[in-house]
């Protein structure tokens, strides 16, 4: 820690914002060698960024989006009644430009934006504390659930969590319209987003309390976003459903059947709910499950989290987010793997200023802000190496491995395979890996599927061969090949492409 406070007397000012654009610039590469690298590799998958891709070639032509990829949609329910999700139309028109890249790209400059966010806020709520500013930009981009998100696609979580610390600069500014319209894209994002807003608007009124002007503009936004909530539960999502579909994401049967059976579920039974916060809850033992929820807690800590631990409002912002993870029937969600975890950061480099702010003397704050940076960093790489279920493969974070830049089949060879032998407007049914730059048409479908399709495009994948297994895909391939239905029009490169004979 001395180094850094040597470098803050020997450079100026200004060569510290040249070091966190080189720090941004280094990560930004870190990241894109992920994310990019694994939809170029044919790594990326129908659920959920196949689903996404549709959407916004729809939204693209000013359409809505019924989605054929999800069976429970159908092709006849919107999109927006499985994920109320309205924010990734504002970038559909970058599909012009991207292509099914758009939202990984969307994805991967929301992350580095939100650390410029966080810089500005180290700078103005610690002024003149540029090393700490630094080192509090090291820590966010460390973060294990950053790496952990863009190893798995795309989702609007990420996008919501990188709204927040504008969200929070904007409140400390006293940018009140700037304050609400990012509240509103927060809760936009997604619906259990809008949710989360409250408690996030709730935690700065109480960290606030005796400032009269940022209290009431907090409470104002919180009441707002309870409203969305609501909405968005009751009248939106129902009315895209048209009747035809429940909300499928409740499945957290250890609190109650319902939304309303939970919340008093938590509320007369906190010590059993305060157990399974911890405890794996699912029947049947697990090598996974058991021990999985004390792991991503353990990360947590060590990356900073024990500083939200400082002031009731930092736990108060995290509540819905340990709730949906650590109560969930889905044990991936109990996990510091995915998407699930990145909201947990912006909260902590909240917490890590605030704390800075708080204990200025004797090194306290400065010492904080280096375990935030030095913890972030050992989570983050700590993780990298964990033990991980089928459906995360460590080829698709760890850059450093040779996996990670190859694949078994010549990707080039594939990919003009499918632009040669199936047309744009055709429907395809296609492996899940195949579906993500394929899903830019009115009628696409996960293979298997039960929808007649005119084209069905395969790929042999030791890697993730999802929904099927490898014995069961080859076993569908051999059937296909001796089907009179269907005609082989490629067959080679670990990829088969079909066209239905109409004869």
């Amino acid at each position: 820690m001395r180094l850094f406070f040597t470098i803050r007397k020997v450079l100026p000012s200004s060569w510290f914002e040249g070091l966190a654009l080189g720090v941004a610039g280094l990560f930004s590469l870190w990241y894109a060698s992920i994310s990019f690298i694994n939809h170029h590799l044919i790594r990326t998958f129908a659920y959920d960024l196949g689903i996404k891709n549709q959407a916004i070639w729809d939204y693209a032509h000013f359409r809505w989006n019924y989605n054929t990829i999800m069976a429970e949609l159908n092709g006849e329910i919107n999109v927006l009644a499985n994920h109320f999700e309205p924010v990734i139309a504002l970038f559909s028109p970058l599909y012009w430009i991207f292509g099914h890249y758009t939202l990984l790209v969307v994805q991967w400059a929301a992350v580095l934006l939100g650390g410029r966010a966080v810089w500005l806020l180290f700078k103005e709520r610690l002024p003149g504390k540029n090393t700490l500013a630094l080192l509090g930009l090291i820590g966010f981009y460390s973060f294990f659930g950053i790496f952990s998100a863009f190893a798995f696609d795309f989702h609007s979580n990420v996008l919501a969590a990188m709204f927040v610390p504008w969200l929070f600069l904007a409140f400390y500014r006293k940018q009140h319209f700037a304050f609400f319209a990012l509240g509103l894209l927060t809760a936009f994002s997604k619906e259990n987003m809008a949710l989360w807003l409250v408690f996030l608007t709730l935690g700065l009124a109480l960290n606030h309390f005796k400032e009269s002007q940022l209290r009431n503009k907090a409470l104002q936004l919180a009441g707002l976003s309870a409203l969305s909530f609501l909405l968005i539960m009751k009248v939106f999502m129902p009315g895209f459903a048209n009747g035809q579909l429940e909300y499928l994401h409740f499945k957290y049967t250890a609190l109650g059947p319902d939304m309303g059976s939970a919340l008093a579920f938590v509320i007369w039974h906190p010590i059993e709910a305060l157990r399974l916060l911890f405890e794996n809850h699912l029947p049947g033992p697990s090598m996974y499950r058991d021990g999985l929820k004390w792991s991503t807690w353990a990360l947590f800590l060590v990356a900073g989290g024990w500083l939200t631990f400082t002031r009731p409002a930092f736990v108060l912002m995290l509540l819905p987010i340990w709730g949906q993870k650590m109560f969930s029937d889905d044990p991936n969600k109990w996990s510091p793997f995915f998407q699930y975890s990145i909201e947990l950061l912006p909260v902590i480099a909240l917490a890590c200023i605030e704390f800075a702010r708080r204990f200025p003397r004797f090194g306290l704050g400065a010492s904080a802000v280096f375990l935030f940076a030095l913890g972030s960093c050992a989570s983050g790489y700590h993780s990298l190496f964990m033990y991980r279920p089928q459906a995360y493969m460590p080829e698709a974070i760890q850059i450093f491995r040779p996996a990670h830049w190859h694949r078994e089949f010549p990707v080039s060879n594939v990919k003009l395979a499918l632009n040669q032998h199936i047309p744009e407007t055709a429907s395809v049914a296609a492996s899940s890996i195949l579906v993500p730059r394929l899903a830019m048409r009115s009628q696409i479908f996960c293979y298997p599927s039960a929808q007649p399709t005119q084209y069905l495009a395969l790929i042999k994948d030791s890697e993730k061969p999802y929904p099927l297994s490898p014995r069961l895909l080859n076993d569908s391939i051999s059937q296909l090949l001796n089907s009179p239905t269907w005609e082989c029009l490629y067959k080679q490169d670990s990829l088969f492409i079909f066209r239905r004979r109409f004869n």
